[in-house]
């Protein structure tokens, strides 16, 4: 962008479904109670295009190949992935299907559909060019809760475990990067905390967020991000996917500058760089939002 784009007057995209146990589809909704990292979703949904109007909304001249693309994002891992792109076909609805393995995705995932342009086009002023380019985008946010849902939640007793009594939690992020990233980030969180474990305990049930959870959130996403800038080195070797490692690496490739210059704030000024990764943990949606 800045290219013109097409709206939901010219996309009709019906609902996500989810096939259950019994082979059956029903209705995905936005919350999944009893879900677990050991748990693959297999999703869908109708969709089609009135490509006269798409057309005049984008100024894509008629007939140009046109591809849908469905991908997610784990806002808790940083895990993301994409199934293979499809063609339009404005003959027919088209039914766009994805699998979503439990030990990529988590907590709370964004899964996005998207219409792209499928090869180059050289249109009129306004018009999109480049393949690749997104036309359309719907985006629908997902929570996963259960037993192990985000980080795995423990609630421990810290003065046992030997942390600090009167800390609050601690993310314990594994020395082996090629650890499973589900069942091996763990949050632990102190008993003694009751304010926060009730929290934790109403989003397990579905009520809505409270602002300790934002905070709790956030101090993750930092706690998580620092762990990454103190093993940039280790990082930028190839990692495997839905690993320790790759999570970090991800998350590295999101931050504006990546590590590197997160990595030069640590050296300069301890201020500065907690503030950066306050910053980028708030860019990547986690916490909480200044207006």
């Amino acid at each position: 962008m800045p290219y013109l784009t097409a709206d939901g007057t010219a996309v009709a995209l019906g609902p996500w479904e989810l096939e259950t146990a019994a082979d059956e589809w029903r209705g995905l909704g936005t919350y999944l109670p009893d879900w677990d990292y050991n748990t693959t979703l297999r999703i869908r949904r109708g969709a089609r295009i009135d490509l006269a109007t798409f057309a005049a909304q984008t100024r894509i001249a008629p007939g140009t190949p046109l591809r849908w693309s469905l991908s997610w994002r784990s806002v808790d891992t940083y895990v993301s992935g994409a199934m293979p792109p499809v063609p339009v076909d404005a003959s027919d609805d088209r039914t766009l299907e994805a699998e979503l393995r439990g030990e990529q995705v988590g907590g709370r995932i964004e899964l996005y559909c998207r219409v792209v342009l499928g090869e180059r086009h050289d249109g009129p002023v306004g018009a999109a060019s480049d393949p690749g380019s997104i036309l359309f985008e719907d985006r629908t946010t997902l929570t996963l809760v259960g037993e192990a849902a985000r980080f795995p939640v423990a609630v421990i007793d810290f003065h046992a475990a030997g942390y600090d009594k009167d800390a609050s939690f601690v993310v314990d992020v594994p020395e082996d990067l090629a650890t499973p990233v589900h069942g091996g980030l763990l949050l632990l969180v102190n008993e003694r905390d009751r304010a926060l474990v009730g929290a934790i305990e109403r989003r397990r049930v579905g009520r809505d967020a409270d602002p300790l959870l934002q905070q709790l959130e956030e101090d993750t996403a930092v706690a998580v991000l620092r762990s990454a800038v103190e093993r940039s080195d280790e990082l930028r070797a190839e990692q495997a996917d839905a690993t320790v490692g790759a999570a970090l690496r991800e998350l590295g490739r999101q931050v504006h500058g990546g590590l590197k210059r997160l990595s030069a704030l640590r050296s300069e000024s301890p201020a500065r760089f907690h503030t950066a990764l306050v910053g980028e943990a708030r860019r990547l949606g986690l916490g909480r939002q200044l207006s």
